[in-house]
This record gives structure tokens, sequence and C-alpha cells, in this order.
């Protein structure tokens, strides 16, 4: 599933997500054989039956060298959670189709065009049968997107189904999508008094980084010690937004630079 974390302060925005993908395989499908005389007749029959066995969701595996995070145009900032390929492709190979068959544009425009271009991709994957299945209050993907206009801050989480819902934040702050509850726990702590609240307009970008990389251990941490499947883990990326609308590199995979195909 993945936590994406994106963090805006006066001097830019970090994004940050983790690395992990969890697989979940479908039960197998188990029947039984055997035979029969019918109190009728008197002969032998065959017969065969379903048997429903409580195995949950299946076998999962974990994967730690996901890439979650990728810059749009050098300007904007994405994460992406919630299912990690559509039909043959990842989501990170999506986006970079729609980055390189699209001119630069606004980050309000943006977020909505990626949310309908990965929505129906998705429907072109899934079949339009199997897609329109999907109940209309669940999303099978997500992605938060961060840049500036004219000046301002922004976040945008973007929930994809066959409804996109989009949801956007200004100001200084700090936004998750994904994984989110232990870092929104966390944050209920603040009721307790204004001395935990989070000082953002103080905040250096090491601080916002420091900030995001702490949610992202601390749910990771979380899940380690409880019991389910790890959905957050493996190495932490980070990016950074500047108010000049160009993107860097906090920290990043070995493999990242070849996936972007940068020099």
């Amino acid at each position: 599933m993945t936590l994406i974390a994106s963090t805006r302060v006066p001097d830019g925005i970090v994004i940050a997500a983790d690395s992990m993908s969890t697989i979940h395989m479908q039960p197998p499908k188990l029947s039984a054989k055997g035979k029969t005389t019918c109190p009728n007749c008197g002969k032998e029959h065959e017969f065969s039956a379903a048997i429903e066995v409580p195995v949950g969701q299946g076998v999962s595996t974990t994967l730690p060298y996901s890439q979650k995070i990728q810059p749009l145009w050098h300007k904007l900032g994405v994460g992406t959670h919630g299912i990690g390929a559509i039909g043959n492709k990842s989501v990170f190979a999506c986006i970079r189709c729609f980055e390189n068959t699209r001119e630069e544009d606004g980050l309000r425009k943006t977020a909505d065009e990626l949310a309908r271009y990965l929505q129906n991709e998705l429907k072109k994957a899934m079949g339009e049968k199997e897609f329109n299945k999907i109940p209309k209050d669940k999303y099978v993907m997500g992605f938060q997107i961060v840049g500036y206009e004219e000046g301002n801050p922004i976040s945008i989480s973007v929930d994809i189904g066959k409804r996109n819902l989009l949801k956007e934040w200004t100001g200084f702050g700090t936004t998750v999508s994904g994984t989110t509850y232990v870092a929104i726990k966390l944050w209920e702590l603040k009721g307790l008094g204004p001395q935990l609240q989070q000082p953002y307009p103080a905040w250096s970008v090491q601080d916002a980084i420091d900030y995001c990389n702490f949610l992202i251990e601390t749910t990771a941490n979380y899940q380690r010690f409880a019991n389910v499947i790890p959905s957050v883990g493996g190495e932490i990326d980070v990016g950074l937004v500047l108010p000049s609308n160009t993107f860097k590199w906090i920290k990043r995979k070995r493999l990242t630079s070849i996936l972007l195909e940068e020099e």
C-alpha cells in the first residue's frame, strides 16, 4: 500500500515514500469428489462439491524495492500508492508515458488529467465489465502530487476508482496518503496541548525531510510488531520541490536514475 508523506515549509515541499509492494494471491479453489448410493434407485453415483477454506486473502509476499516517488517535468513531485501495476506496465511507467505525451501544465490541471489518464488505463486493463464492478466507495490506487501555484505550496491527494476523489491542501503542513492510520493516530496527540503542535512555519527543509522519514519509519516499525503483513517498508525515497518550481532529489534508490533515463 505504501505511505506517501509531503511536508510544506517556507523553503520548499518535501515528498517521501517507502518502497514496499505487497502481493496478495487468491486462495485456491478446492473441491471434493466421491461416490454415494442413491436411497431411491439403489445405484451408485459420483458427486463433486466445492470446499470453502477460510484462508483470508491468500498467501502474501512483499517486495521492498518498488519506485513510488518520481518527478514530473522536473517541476512537480508525485508519489503513488495502491496497486503497483496496470496491465503489463508499472504505475511508475504509466506516469512516465503520461509525462512524455503531455505538455507541461499547472499543478491542479495536471492532477486532474493524470487522475483521468490512470483511470482510463485501469479501465482498459481490467475491461469495461470488471471495471464497472468496482464499488463506488472503493479506490484501488492513488497518488499525491505536490508543487506551487502562484507561489503557494500545494499538496493534492487523488484516489482512483470508479470515481476519482481529489483533495487539496495549501499552506504549511503535512499531508499523508496510503497507509495513514499510524500518522493520523500520532496527530491526535495534538489535542493534548499546543506544545504538541508542529511549528511548520519555523521548520527548515531538513526538518521537513526528517519529519517525513519519521512518519514512514514509525509506520513501518509499528507494522513490524503488529500481526499484519507489512505494507510500508524498504528504502525511503525523498524529493524536494522548490518555490522556483524545480524538483530536486534528496535521496533515491541507485537504479532510479536509470529508470528515469537520466545521464
